[in-house]
C-alpha cells in the first residue's frame, strides 16, 4: 500500500512556468476516468518532490480523456495517472494506475516540453489475463480537417505515426532554399487538433520542417515529419496547405566484420574481404513495440555487401528501418547458396561475447534518428 497526498494543491516554486506535457490518458472499457488525477511529479532522491510537482484532474466522463500540465523547463518528471476507486487516498488494489514507463519497463524520467504523451491505467491486483495480450495501437489514414488555404498564410495538420492529430508537434518554417538573406520564420507548436497556422512574408519561397519530442531508451529525441500529400515548396500567395504524419523508420544499422590481427593462422577467423561481393542471410525479431506502440513483424533478407564507393565488401549498411529492439541473426551465403552461421555482438554493449544472436536497441541517439552498430565473424 503506498500514500500519495494530493488531496490539496501543490505549490510551486517562484520559476516561471515555460513548458508543458500534453497527452491522453485512457482507461479499460466500462471505467469511468471522471475524478482520475494526472500527476508531473518532479524527481527528487529517487522519489517526487510534492512541492515542485503539478497535477490535474479530470472533470469530464468518459474512457478517454485529454490533459496538459505547464511545468517548470530543466526539471525531471515522472508522469503519472490514478484513480482512487475508494477513496481513501491510497494507491492500493483495485485502483487504476499508470505510469509513463521506458521499452524496459522502469519508470521513465522525462522533461518538458513533451507532447503525445499516452498513458493507459490498468487495476491494480488484477490477475492479467494470459490469453489476452494486451493489443498494439493500430495506425489508421489521417483524415484532414484543414482542407483549404489563405493568401498569405501555410496552413495545416501534423498526425502522429498512427495517424492521429498530434497536439505539440513542431513546426518550423525555413526559405526552401538555403543562401536567401532571410531568416526563418520561426518554430509554431501545433493545437489539440494537430493544426497550425503561420503568416508569410512575400520574400521567397518557404517549406515546412516538422518534429515531435519522443524518449527512446530513457534518452530524449526527435522523430520527423514526413509530408502527407503535397510537400513542395511555397509562396506567401499560393495559400498552401501542408500535411505531415510523423515518422517512426529513423533507425540505421551498419554490420561489419571484426578483424583479428594474429601472426597465428589459427587464431585468425575467416576475412572475406577480398571477395567483391558478399551475400548475408539477415534476420530480425522484434523484442517489444516500436517507439510508438505499434508492432511489425519477424523479417528475414538477403542482403549484399560489395565494393563501391570506398566501402569494403564486409559492411553492411540498412538505412530507415523502424525504431525498436530486435534480435539480430546473420548467416553467411556460400558460393554454393549454402549457409554459414555467424557470430554476432552489439558494439554499443560493452564487454559483449560474440554469440549466434544479439539485441540492438539502437541506443546511441542523434536528433531525429537512432543508431545501431553490430559487428560479426566466422567461428573459428
Amino acid at each position: 500500500m503506498r500514500k500519495i497526498a494530493l488531496s490539496t494543491a501543490l505549490v510551486l516554486t517562484s520559476t516561471a512556468l515555460a513548458a508543458s506535457f500534453s497527452g491522453t490518458v485512457q482507461a479499460p472499457k466500462g471505467v469511468d476516468l471522471k475524478g482520475a488525477t494526472i500527476v508531473a511529479c518532479a524527481a527528487k532522491d529517487g522519489g517526487c518532490d510534492e512541492d515542485a510537482s503539478v497535477l490535474t484532474t479530470v472533470s469530464t466522463s468518459g474512457a478517454e480523456a485529454n490533459f496538459q500540465l505547464a511545468v517548470q523547463p530543466n526539471v525531471g518528471y515522472y508522469l503519472l495517472a490514478w484513480k482512487d476507486v475508494n477513496g481513501n487516498g491510497d494507491i492500493d488494489d483495485g485502483d487504476y494506475f499508470a505510469r509513463l514507463s521506458g521499452a524496459d519497463g522502469a519508470a521513465l524520467k522525462v522533461q518538458a516540453p513533451r507532447a503525445n504523451v499516452r498513458l493507459s491505467i490498468g487495476k491494480l491486483g488484477a490477475a492479467p489475463d494470459s490469453t489476452s495480450p494486451a493489443p498494439s495501437q493500430k495506425a489508421v489514414t489521417p483524415k484532414p480537417i484543414v482542407t483549404k488555404g489563405s493568401p498569405g498564410y501555410v496552413t495545416g495538420q501534423v498526425f502522429d505515426s498512427l495517424g492521429r492529430p498530434l497536439r505539440g508537434a513542431f513546426v518550423t518554417i525555413d526559405p526552401a532554399v538555403n543562401g536567401y538573406f532571410v531568416n526563418t520564420l520561426g518554430t509554431f507548436e501545433t493545437d489539440a487538433n494537430g493544426a497550425y497556422k503561420v503568416r508569410l512574408t512575400p520574400e521567397v519561397s518557404w517549406k515546412a520542417v516538422v518534429s515531435a519530442n519522443m524518449t527512446w531508451r530513457d534518452q530524449p529525441m526527435c522523430l520527423p515529419g514526413a509530408p502527407f500529400g503535397n510537400g513542395g515548396f511555397f509562396f506567401d500567395r499560393d495559400g498552401a496547405v501542408r500535411h505531415f504524419r510523423i515518422d517512426v523508420n529513423v533507425a540505421d544499422l551498419t554490420l561489419r566484420q571484426e578483424f583479428v590481427v594474429s601472426t597465428n593462422p589459427a587464431e585468425r577467423p575467416r576475412f572475406i574481404g577480398g571477395n567483391n561481393v558478399n551475400r548475408f542471410k539477415l534476420s530480425l525479431k522484434p523484442l517489444g513495440r516500436l517507439v510508438d506502440g505499434t508492432t511489425t513483424s519477424a523479417s528475414e533478407a538477403t542482403v549484399v555487401a560489395s565494393k563501391s564507393g570506398g566501402v569494403d565488401s564486409t559492411t553492411i549498411s540498412l538505412r530507415k528501418l523502424p525504431l525498436g529492439r530486435y534480435e539480430l541473426s546473420l548467416a553467411y551465403v556460400e558460393s554454393d547458396g549454402s549457409l554459414t552461421p555467424l557470430l554476432v555482438h552489439d558494439t554499443g554493449k560493452a564487454n559483449s561475447a560474440f554469440a549466434r544472436t544479439t539485441t540492438v536497441d539502437f541506443d546511441r541517439i542523434i536528433g531525429c534518428g537512432a543508431l545501431g552498430e553490430v559487428e560479426y565473424q566466422f567461428p573459428r
